[in-house]
């Protein structure tokens, strides 16, 4: 298992950026089982810039890189 920040790092290059950048510090170092749960877990996306949609987009991509 990884940390919510080295799940978030595994993600694509803008992706990932956006995401280590909305993360929350406290929650940085958290174990974490996979990205698609990182992601979820890692900051609430309606208070990030690129809103809820965005993120939900790629978290239900995450998921079906899972199956």
């Amino acid at each position: 298992m990884k940390t919510i920040k080295e799940w978030l790092e595994t993600l694509p290059i803008g992706v990932k950026d956006m995401a280590l950048k909305n993360m929350y510090v406290v929650r940085s170092e958290e174990i974490s089982p996979d990205a698609a749960t990182a992601l979820s877990r890692g900051f609430i996306w309606e208070r990030s810039p690129e809103g809820d949609d965005f993120w939900l987009n790629h978290y239900n991509q995450l998921l079906k890189d899972l199956k």
